[in-house]
C-alpha cells in the first residue's frame, strides 16, 4: 500500500499531516500482524492535493 500526501491539501482534515499520520499508525499495526512492518509506503510533498508518479518508482518494486 503506497498513500500520498501534500502537506497543505485539505483533505488532510484540520490537523493536517497529524490526522493522516494517526490513520496510517493504525494501518501499520495491521500490516505488522503479517510481518510487514514496511508498509504502508507514506509520501508526503508539498504543495496542495495532487498526484506526484513518482512515489510509484517506490512502491511497485516493493509490492
Amino acid at each position: 500500500m503506497a498513500v500520498q500526501s501534500c502537506r497543505d491539501d485539505h483533505l488532510n482534515g484540520p490537523r493536517g499531516l497529524m490526522n493522516v499520520t494517526e490513520q496510517l499508525d493504525i494501518v501499520r499495526k495491521a500490516y505488522s500482524l503479517y510481518g510487514k512492518e514496511e508498509y504502508p509506503i507514506h509520501d508526503v510533498r508539498e504543495g496542495d492535493h495532487c498526484w506526484h508518479e513518482e512515489v510509484l518508482d517506490i512502491a511497485l518494486p516493493r509490492l
